[in-house]
């Protein structure tokens, strides 16, 4: 929504409840839907104003595409993909 995290304290002044499963009033508040945090941003006067997305940018397709790329030659190779979230 902003620039920093909602604190659960902030969410709390402003909503009136705190919808968090891990609670902390200096924790970032968790377990709300768009639409709730589109209510504290109505409710708290701020404008709400479509990102534009990082996925629109030419330099991030073209990376993505090099990704793809790499990731078909080595398999090609006949080397191992890397597994995701794997530790060496």
């Amino acid at each position: 929504l902003g620039k920093y995290e909602v604190t659960q304290a902030q969410w709390q002044a402003v909503m009136r409840a705190n919808p968090s499963l891990y609670v902390g009033p200096n924790r970032p508040v968790d377990n709300v839907s768009w639409v709730e945090a589109a209510a504290v941003c109505r409710e708290a006067g701020l404008p709400m104003v479509r990102a534009k997305s990082v996925n629109d940018h030419p330099r991030f397709i073209d990376a993505m595409a090099d990704a793809v790329l790499q990731t078909v030659e080595r398999y090609a190779a006949g080397r191992p993909l890397p597994l995701v979230g794997a530790t060496r």
